[in-house]
């Protein structure tokens, strides 16, 4: 779902949002501080909670919020061993060097 912003006043934003039939519309104000409350309808129907992360946008008159998608860090632990594969011969050291060099030469050739 995209949230669009229009300026109707000098100080006053209207919320609207390009319709589908499950959209939900409400109208909210910005405060002296520069603060949106978004809806409560609006926040459970985007699964967005305080902290949440948005991407704004300023497009053809328009102000756009995205929810930035939450990617969760990864410990050396939970991935460690997932590029194994049975069968596959270790490399060394050495040789691990050596294809890295020839493939960054390659991709990098002109």
């Amino acid at each position: 779902m995209r949230v669009c912003l229009e300026v109707r006043h000098l100080r006053t934003y209207v919320a609207s949002y390009r319709f589908t039939q499950a959209d939900i519309v409400e109208t909210t104000t910005l405060s002296s501080k520069g603060q949106l409350v978004i809806p409560r309808a609006v926040r459970e129907k985007a699964h967005v909670s305080a902290g949440s992360l948005f991407e704004v946008r300023f497009v053809n008159g328009e102000i756009r919020l995205r929810v930035v998608p939450s990617i969760p860090v990864a410990t050396l632990a939970a991935v460690a061993g997932c590029l194994a594969r049975m069968g596959r011969k270790r490399l060394s050291e050495a040789q691990t060097q050596a294809i890295i060099t020839l493939r960054l030469k390659a991709r990098h050739a002109p």
